[in-house]
């Protein structure tokens, strides 16, 4: 009887050996995990923090280039003014003034709208809280793109609700919004077509959307055209200059608005961009950047 008590020790022991060695192991295997976990959240901070990073110094770069190109820019358009209003000016000159002025325009508008997208992909543009009806902003979008309409004999048409009420909202940059819709549908129509411009109320919202009929876009083209610097359009195929920027800016500004922008379009057909836009703003609009 005592001569079995050594062997159900020494197998009790081996036992309590074997579980201590399972636990150590365990242990182990949950402290490289943790040691792994915490590395890899490690990274994803240092990652996070050189996004922001060089998300700042981006936005920096942007505003401090377009604060450079401002200046001899608004030179440039004045001395044309001058000169093209100076009574030795002949219509050669005036003429050559003319496309002066009218470049550094384009040029200034194109860094404007780059330091806007950049203010708000930081989250620091705050809009301005102004009461207008769409009325008063579209009789002015349309003048801004109407030179551009008629050397491409494009009818631009108005179809607006008569009852649409005042919005509350960045007027300024509503209109910018309008303008880049315009262009857009003017640049990329065939010649001797046709532009419309729509109003009207929908669930308590302003609904306003530019249509044409050119060429249209395939779902790849549209997703890719929202996209800061993305090219939705077949410019290569059709020579159009641009770097990217109107549906952007677009999709943007009404994000900031807390609206909703949808692209309806097909290739050969047309395209129609409508602008949803709450008739109020609230307190939080214009803090968050897009998604």
């Amino acid at each position: 009887m005592s001569s079995q008590h050594p062997r159900l020790l020494t197998g009790t022991a081996t036992g309590r050996d074997s579980l201590l060695a399972r636990y150590s192991r365990d242990m182990h295997r949950d402290m490289q995990q943790a040691a792994l976990h915490r590395k890899t959240e490690t990274a994803g901070e240092t990652a996070l923090m050189e996004v922001e990073v060089a998300t700042k110094a981006k936005s920096d770069f942007i505003a401090r280039m377009s604060h450079e190109l401002r200046t001899p820019l608004n030179a440039i358009m004045g001395f044309a003014h001058i000169l093209s209003h100076t009574h030795k000016a002949d219509q050669r000159t005036q003429e050559y003034t003319g496309y002066i002025k009218e470049a550094a325009e384009h040029l200034l508008d194109t860094v404007n709208r780059m330091l806007d997208l950049s203010k708000i992909q930081a989250g620091s543009l705050v809009l301005a809280r102004d009461s207008f009806h769409v009325e008063e902003i579209v009789p002015s979008a349309i003048q801004a793109v109407e030179e551009q309409a008629r050397q491409r004999g494009i009818e631009i048409v108005t179809e607006l609700a008569g009852d649409l009420g005042p919005i509350e909202g960045d007027a300024a940059r509503i209109k910018q919004m309008l303008v880049n819709l315009l262009s857009n549908a003017v640049k990329f129509s065939h010649e001797g077509g046709l532009v419309r411009i729509g109003a009207d109320m929908e669930s308590e919202q302003l609904a306003l959307s530019v249509a044409d009929n050119g060429i249209g876009m395939t779902p790849s083209q549209v997703q890719a055209a929202v996209s800061p610097f993305g090219h939705g359009y077949a410019v290569s195929r059709r020579g159009h200059e641009g770097i990217g920027l109107g549906l952007a800016f677009c999709a943007a500004v009404i994000h900031l608005h807390r609206g909703r922008l949808d692209i309806r379009s097909t290739p050969g057909e047309g395209t129609v961009v409508t602008a949803h836009l709450p008739t109020k703003l609230t307190a939080h609009h214009g803090k968050q950047p897009p998604e």
